[in-house]
């Protein structure tokens, strides 16, 4: 059985992106898996894209470059978003980004306590909830695959 797909517009409407904005990520390959495709042909994206441009998109509005959102997308994405319960601390500043994980969204005090065991602490990070975009974007995903397949069939 074929796995679900939705078009760019469908996924630029749940991922809160412009269509215009979502092809400039592709073209500079910004998101794994998907390739600029053939002109005038609908580019069709799965689950696993829609995730990961929604987490972009919630970095890239926070003020994390492009690039930048796409590596933390793509490091979460090789773990696989079966990983629940989980959110990603981003770690900026003057050396190259870091992430780890933690099994809930940490206190102040449990993240004071994690940082202050690093060499290089932190001057600003953000915490992403994970869960909530991916339910968020595999709920409106099915939802938007589901019509598209019923559209194509009449």
């Amino acid at each position: 059985m074929p796995k679900p797909r939705i078009d760019a517009r469908a996924l630029a409407r749940i991922a809160g992106v412009g269509v215009g904005t979502l092809n400039v990520w592709i073209a500079r390959d910004l998101v794994p898996g998907v390739d600029t495709g053939t002109q005038g042909r609908a580019r069709l994206f799965d689950l696993d894209s829609a995730i990961h441009i929604a987490i972009m998109t919630a970095l890239v509005r926070q003020g994390y470059a492009a690039p930048g959102a796409s590596d933390v997308a793509f490091s979460l994405r090789q773990g696989g978003w079966d990983r629940r319960g989980k959110v990603l601390i981003v770690r900026t500043g003057a050396s190259q980004g870091h992430l780890f994980t933690s099994q809930e969204a940490p206190s102040l005090t449990a993240l004071e306590r994690e940082l202050e065991h690093r060499a290089v602490k932190p001057d600003v990070f953000t915490i992403v909830a994970i869960d909530d975009i991916f339910e968020r974007v595999r709920k409106a995903f099915m939802q938007s695959a589901s019509l598209q397949k019923s559209d194509h069939q009449t």
